[in-house]
């Protein structure tokens, strides 16, 4: 899915929530979107583990 389809899903969803929930959307938003950075951060750690074990 395109990322401009994705944002636009996004607000549509977010137009029929009662404003008291949208806060709830956006942490859980932000959680994901650091764990997905997390996954990659441990991605670019193991890299780098192993380029140190060819080089010992």
């Amino acid at each position: 899915m395109a990322q401009t389809s994705v944002r636009e899903t996004i607000l549509q969803e977010l137009e029929g929530l009662p404003e008291d929930r949208i806060p709830e959307v956006l942490d859980f938003i932000r959680f994901l979107k650091f764990r997905q950075e997390t996954e990659r951060a441990g991605q670019r750690f193991a890299v780098a583990v192993e380029k140190a074990r060819t080089i010992a």
